[in-house]
């Protein structure tokens, strides 16, 4: 079984977003992105207004899986 590490899950902003397919499309480079897998970026990317970017832009692409309450 993969774990959500593997799985590329990462949490911004309370929203579960499936990264994996987008990794090679991050305008910041893949190592950035791959270092958040399986953990909450908005903890530990402290850049809140590039998160908010990269949110916005995986929501309305459809990476976006799961809103956390």
């Amino acid at each position: 079984m993969q774990t959500v590490k593997q799985k590329g899950f990462v949490v911004i902003f309370n929203e579960v977003y499936n990264l994996k397919d987008y990794v090679r499309k991050h305008p910041g480079g893949e190592d950035i992105l791959l270092s958040v897998f399986g953990s909450d970026a908005t903890v530990t990317c402290p850049q809140s207004s590039m998160l908010h970017c990269l949110g916005t832009s995986c929501r309305d692409q459809g990476y976006r899986i799961l809103h956390l309450c």
